[in-house]
This record gives C-alpha cells, sequence and structure tokens, in this order.
C-alpha cells in the first residue's frame, strides 16, 4: 500500500523467489504498469554449504568456517559459496546500470536481499571499503530512499518498517522524504 501512491520508472528485482514475489505484490498494487526487470546481479549472497541452515545449525556442522566467517566476513567465504568480493563486484554492475537507466525525476524500485542491498548502496553512494558493510540493517520488507541529485547520492531513509505495524488507514499518512 505505501508504495503504491508512487509510479516507478522501473523496478529491479532479484530473481529469487520471495524477492521478485514482493515486487510482484508492490506492483499489483501500484497505478503504473512498470515491468519488473530480473537481475542475476541483484541475487543473495551465495551461502553454499550453508544454504538454507540456520546459525545454529551452520555452527554444528561447520563451526570453524562459521567462526572465521563471522570474524572476517570480507576474507573468509562459506564452503561452496559466494566471497562478499563477489557478491560487491555484481552489484557495482548493477548500480552502475542503475545511475546509467536513470534520469532527472525518475523513481526506481530496487526489490533484493540485505547483503546485496548493504553492498548496493554503498556502490550508489560510491563508499569505498568495506567499514559501512555492516554498519546498515535491512530487515524483511523494509523501505530505504536513496535520491541521487545529479551524481551526488543522498541517503534519506533507511530500514524503514512503519507499514508493516501501521493499520491501513495509518500507512496512508506516511510520507518520503523529498
Amino acid at each position: 500500500m505505501r508504495l503504491s501512491r508512487i509510479v516507478p520508472a522501473r523496478v529491479y528485482s532479484s530473481p529469487l523467489k520471495r524477492a521478485f514475489h514482493t515486487a510482484e505484490i508492490i506492483m499489483e498494487n501500484n497505478s503504473g504498469d512498470t515491468v519488473i526487470d530480473s537481475r542475476d546481479d541483484l541475487m543473495e549472497i551465495s551461502f553454499g554449504l550453508w544454504e538454507g541452515l540456520t546459525v545454529p545449525e551452520i555452527k554444528e556442522v561447520d563451526a570453524v568456517g562459521y567462526e572465521a566467517w563471522s570474524k572476517t566476513p570480507f576474507s573468509a567465504v562459506p564452503g561452496g559459496g559466494e566471497s562478499l568480493e563477489e557478491v560487491g563486484a555484481r552489484t557495482c554492475r548493477c548500480a552502475k546500470m542503475m545511475k546509467e537507466a536513470g534520469g532527472p525525476g525518475d523513481v526506481t524500485f530496487v526489490v533484493a536481499h540485505a547483503v546485496v542491498l548493504r553492498a548496493l548502496i554503498a556502490a550508489l553512494m560510491d563508499i569505498e571499503g568495506i567499514s559501512l558493510f555492516w554498519r546498515l540493517r535491512f530487515d524483511n520488507c523494509s523501505i530505504s530512499v536513496l535520491d541521487m541529485w545529479g551524481t551526488r547520492p543522498s541517503l534519506l531513509l533507511t530500514n524503514d518498517t512503519h507499514h508493516i505495524r501501521l493499520k491501513d488507514e495509518e500507512i496512508r499518512l506516511l510520507t518520503f522524504p523529498e
């Protein structure tokens, strides 16, 4: 409901089921007819052998690997998984494409996953290094707003979940920063 008032010029989504379905729900409630552009570069990090496991299960099957990844996630890689450097490279490609596709006043929706969103925000804001990575939080169904003022990005809203806790009539009162 909250995003139904904004008609995007573009909608990019991870092709993974939950994210793509969320993008479909958003656009079903939106008055625009923008087609969802599924992008492999927006897929969540591959956790390899850890895929689908809970943290306690990961610790049980790969305690040493999990310990290394939790302490040094930029140098440790889950067995058979993807490095954060690889995630960063593909999200940088996606950020470049988004910057080139956007025009003045255009609105773009991106529906993706927490690790990818962290890397994408850093890429769109031209932030080098890893210091920001774990300082950004993205809950399920949260909304973040990044404004591109020419080539200068400004993060206006991060991880907003008010629409999840409010009644429908209250959601209509929510606005976005301009």
